[in-house]
């Protein structure tokens, strides 16, 4: 797509020069903040004014790989730091009295004096093991948080070089040095594996840390040569992740990484169109574009609710101007929408003009803050379609009435146990009463050693019984790309949605030779049928089929039954199976403890069969 700007020269010939380049005011000039803004930004960096800046220590890198924990080094003083830079940079933006300058100095130099921006759960080339710490003698790495640091440093010295200069023009000229070392040396010489140009296909890592280089080659690379060949260098390297996309958009990697998958390719094209006076525009229009963009909208449950498959949260907070602007750039109302709904949404339980940080998509965020002020005057509603297939990854979503939370709503999906942040999950579903989860996917905890390593399907909410599926005669799902639906069909008439696919193909030594399992959603009576037809090799097998539900169920002979917070409880009918029920402890992992209010309760639907079955769950509100 963007072939036309692989070579230095072609984008050298629209390229505007560094020290014309101008995507934001400058502290000091006239800019769109509210004056709420201003209150909220300046209060916010007021907590660090003489901040002490700790430094991260070796010792608390090296735990990752001796103790396989992330938090010591990378959730404390490393986060905290650039937490408070960026606090810092608002707070002068705000308030343009010099009163921030010197500890935003302090901010930048004590950042530059780190040994490494390269968090220890990265510390790795090319997917080799993690060392306990950097290897100088090895090729630099460029990981998210490096590119992310790298960023925020560049826009700091954008934003306050006259300021910063007139205390001393060092900081900016050793700012200069550092990020070649780190960042514009090892990206021109250097492939990881992110790029997608080697043995590996590429995902979020690849728009998200481009965004944050062509912050870096846009604002702080002097050389206008070099700065052209580095930002055709990215181009080649964006074309590799829209390789990864099927034509209808869909993410695989899931809507909490959209934002740093669609959404930073977002990013990327908007800077480069920022570089290039609108070279890059013509890009929106793209069919492809478009429909990356449009998954956020095509995910979204209700309210702050989305599907949360691959490593989501059960709820989690999206990028509502980025998605209006999204919308905007693409000519869609209904995305447009979203992003102001959003917005309001979170602005109502903010109680609020909270100013967000994200110290890793820095000029997302810049922009974002510009933007408030047309976002405050608008209104819209959620759009809630009525009917989602996005072939690609085999994902199928229904609610009773478009823009309307009342009823049920259901999504499933397919695929195979190989997808960017997979969790072996073929043929699981979600179902919202009222808008509110009643069946649910656990989601994501907090990251670890195992997270991304051999050991992932360790792990228990990766694991397919953990999802709402069967267990075939004690066999769980496997990981791996040939471990997938077969057979997938999606069809929707008179108000009746099916969703059919073969899940037998993602269990090995299963003793299943198939296992349709067909969902059949029927608008016209709220109701959700799950039919499971399998034949097996064996004569005599033995199936639990899970459902994982928030609240504490009730078992009433073949019917079951679900309370639901704020919503019409949920009715699951059976025939054929034995129910029970077990809770679920989640305190090995705070993250899902506090997700889930500290426990989730699993559903557990028995049966014994032949050598076939045919079982039928009707799901119904109450």
């Amino acid at each position: 797509m963007f072939e036309k700007f692989h070579s230095a020269l072609s984008v050298q010939k629209v390229l505007i020069p560094v020290k014309s380049y101008h995507p934001f005011p400058r502290c000091g000039e006239e800019n769109n903040l509210t004056d709420a803004q201003k209150a909220d930004m300046i209060a916010s960096g007021e907590e660090f004014i003489d901040y002490t800046w700790p430094m991260p220590t070796a010792m608390q890198y090296t735990m990752f790989v001796t103790h396989g924990t992330r938090e010591p080094y990378e959730m404390a003083d490393y986060a905290r730091r650039r937490e408070a830079l960026a606090k810092l940079m608002n707070a002068e933006y705000a308030q343009c009295e010099g009163r921030f300058i010197p500890d935003i100095i302090n901010g930048m130099w004590a950042i530059m004096d780190e040994a490494t921006w390269v968090v220890p759960a990265h510390n790795s080339l090319n997917h080799q093991p993690a060392m306990p710490l950097p290897d100088f003698n090895k090729p630099i790495i460029i990981d998210l948080f490096s590119a992310g640091t790298a960023g925020l440093l560049a826009n700091a010295a954008y934003l306050f070089k006259d300021q910063i200069d007139a205390v001393s023009p060092l900081i900016i000229d050793r700012l200069e040095k550092v990020m070649d070392e780190r960042i514009f040396t090892p990206f021109m010489e250097n492939l990881y594996w992110w790029s997608g140009m080697l043995d590996r296909k590429t995902n979020n890592w690849n728009p998200w840390i481009i965004s944050n280089i062509l912050t870096c080659f846009g604002l702080i690379e002097k050389d206008d040569d070099r700065r052209a060949a580095g930002i055709a260098r990215c181009c080649m390297m964006l074309e590799k992740f829209l390789e990864v996309y099927h034509p209808d958009g869909g993410c695989d990697e899931g809507p909490s990484y959209w934002g740093v998958a669609g959404g930073s390719l977002f990013d990327c094209m908007s800077e480069l169109s920022a570089l290039t006076n609108g070279a890059f525009d013509q890009y929106f229009k793209e069919p492809l574009i478009r429909n990356i963009g449009l998954y956020i909208c095509r995910a979204h449950v209700a309210g702050s609710y989305f599907t949360n498959y691959a490593d989501a949260p059960k709820k989690f907070r999206t990028c509502a101007p980025l998605i209006y602007r999204y919308g905007k750039a693409i000519s869609d109302q209904n995305m447009m929408n979203l992003g102001i709904a959003l917005f309001k949404l979170y602005e109502k339980e903010d109680g609020t003009t909270r100013v967000g940080i994200n110290v890793h998509t820095h000029f997302r965020q810049l922009t974002d803050m510009l933007i408030r002020r047309e976002l405050e005057d608008k209104e819209a509603a959620f759009p809630l379609p009525a009917e989602v297939y996005i072939e690609g990854i085999q994902f199928a979503a229904g609610r009773c009435k478009q823009g309307c939370e009342k009823g049920l709503y259901f999504s499933a999906k397919g695929g195979h146990n190989n997808e960017s942040h997979n969790h072996n999950d073929i043929g699981t579903f979600v179902l919202f009463s009222d808008g509110q989860p009643a069946i649910v996917d656990i989601g994501s905890g907090l990251y670890n050693a195992k997270t991304f390593s051999d050991r992932r399907y360790e792990i228990q909410q990766m694991q397919s019984s953990y999802h709402n599926l069967p267990e075939i005669n004690g066999k769980m799902q496997q990981n791996g790309a040939q471990y997938k639906a077969r057979s997938v069909s999606y069809k929707t008439e008179n108000g009746v949605t099916e969703f059919s696919l073969d899940i037998a193909g993602a269990y090995a030594d299963a003793g299943v030779n198939t296992w349709q399992r067909t969902f059949v959603f029927d608008r016209n009576a709220n109701t959700l049928t799950i039919n499971d037809e399998s034949v097996f090799s064996g004569d005599k097998n033995h199936i639990d089929t899970f459902f994982i539900v928030p609240k504490e169920p009730v078992i009433l002979g073949d019917k079951i039954t679900i309370q639901v917070e704020n919503a019409r409880p949920v009715i699951i009918e059976g025939e054929g199976v034995s129910f029970s029920y077990e809770i679920l402890d989640l305190s090995y992992d705070k993250k899902l403890t506090d997700n889930w209010n500290g426990a989730l309760w699993r559903i557990k639907a028995s049966a014994e069969c032949g050598a076939s079955l045919k079982q039928t769950f009707t799901v119904y509100q109450e």
